[in-house]
């Protein structure tokens, strides 16, 4: 596990402490965070639509359970889970309204939503904005924490927590900006500056 792995699994453990009961790893990808959080669970699945993905997850992470998921959807049965995670996978579906559809349509009414995105308020995002390059909004559309919020709000989904982890510094160092981003990214990991962070996350419950 490389130090990035490392940050953002303790801060997904972090936002699912305490949690119990079935739990669903929506887009779990070589299913190692599915495999960490597995003892906290009664009973955990991780689901992914890329069939080599799911069978390595299989493969070096058995007796967890991995299957292959449809990208446009679950076959699940309505509130079949505790908890759903979702770790940085909403930039990446198809639709991310009926993603976030699904999360809730297989929750149960007193469970809960784990999920994690690359921070649109982070020091990368306002590097690009500084150097004069154009800062894409990221796939599910959203340009701040409050439109993800706001965006789970209408799906229903209340947050309760927040939590997120800067990228290690210097451990990819291409261009100039590399080095400035890690030296701003090491700053903000040692002062604890939260709103910058490279990935945020928020564990939210379903409301009614």
């Amino acid at each position: 596990m490389d130090r990035h792995q490392a940050r953002r699994a303790a801060t997904v453990s972090l936002l699912a402490a305490g949690l119990t009961g079935d739990a669903l790893d929506y887009g779990c990808g070589w299913g190692d965070l599915t495999a960490r959080l597995a003892p906290q669970f009664q009973q955990i699945r991780g689901v992914d639509a890329d069939p080599e993905r799911v069978a390595f997850a299989a493969a070096e992470h058995a007796p967890v359970s991995f299957a292959p998921c449809r990208p446009d959807g679950l076959d699940l049965p309505a509130a079949s889970v505790d908890v759903v995670f979702s770790t940085v996978v909403l930039h990446f579906v198809p639709d991310a309204d009926a993603y976030l559809a699904e999360c809730r349509r297989v929750t149960r009414p007193t469970g809960s939503l784990v999920i994690m995105i690359q921070n649109p308020d982070s020091f990368w995002m306002r590097l690009r904005g500084a150097l004069g390059r154009p800062v894409d909004g990221p796939g599910w559309g959203g340009r701040s924490r409050k439109d993800l919020l706001a965006m789970l709000a209408r799906h229903g989904f209340v947050a309760e927590r927040e939590a997120g982890f800067y990228d290690p510094p210097f451990d990819r160092l291409r261009t100039p900006g590399d080095a400035l981003l890690g030296v701003l990214n090491g700053i903000g990991h040692l002062l604890r500056l939260d709103g910058f962070w490279s990935y945020v996350g928020y564990r939210c419950r379903r409301a009614g």
